[in-house]
């Protein structure tokens, strides 16, 4: 059964957050019960930071992994053999520049649109410790339309300077 084959992206840092990091994987065979770290890095150099790895499957069979790369934005990379290997696609998804000179947009979460192209939601610093959900349309997955709109603002009891690492699921 394929859906008890599983493949995990994750980031592996080897210092404290701000240094240098990497997408690494782990594959499951049983569902997710046990995983086993699979060699080799997907993404990274040894000298920037790659953050918050998303994958998406596109209509062709490949898979593309879209991540934060620290101080830059949302990066994609293409896979052809199930996201074993990457290839990085030039220029940034999503550039961590706002009105405001945020320093950083990270953690997406892109979304499959019925009927064609994707819709991105993302986190974006908006001081250097506030931070908010944003989003933006893509018919691509490569040239992104932002939405001026915060998405959803920090503001409550258990998240008043920070709302960020959102996972978006269907509700039936």
């Amino acid at each position: 059964d394929n859906h008890d084959r599983l493949r995990m992206y994750y980031e592996d840092c080897r210092g404290p957050g701000l240094d240098a990091a990497s997408l690494k994987s782990a594959g499951s065979e049983d569902g997710g019960l046990t995983w086993t770290v699979e060699s080799g890095v997907r993404m990274g150099d040894g000298d920037r930071s790659f953050i918050s790895p998303r994958a998406v499957f596109l209509e062709d069979g490949r898979c593309r992994l879209y991540y934060a790369e620290r101080g830059k934005g949302i990066r994609s990379a293409l896979s052809g053999d199930g996201g074993l290997t990457f290839r990085q696609e030039p220029g940034l998804r999503i550039g961590s520049e706002r009105s405001d000179n945020a320093p950083m947009a990270f953690a997406p979460e892109v979304l499959s649109i019925k009927g064609g192209g994707f819709s991105m939601y993302y986190a974006q610093y908006t001081t250097s410790s506030d931070a908010c959900i944003m989003s933006a349309l893509s018919e691509d997955g490569l040239k992104w339309q932002k939405d001026c709109e915060t998405t959803i603002a920090p503001g409550g009891a258990w998240d008043t300077v920070k709302a960020s690492e959102m996972c978006v699921m269907p509700l039936g």
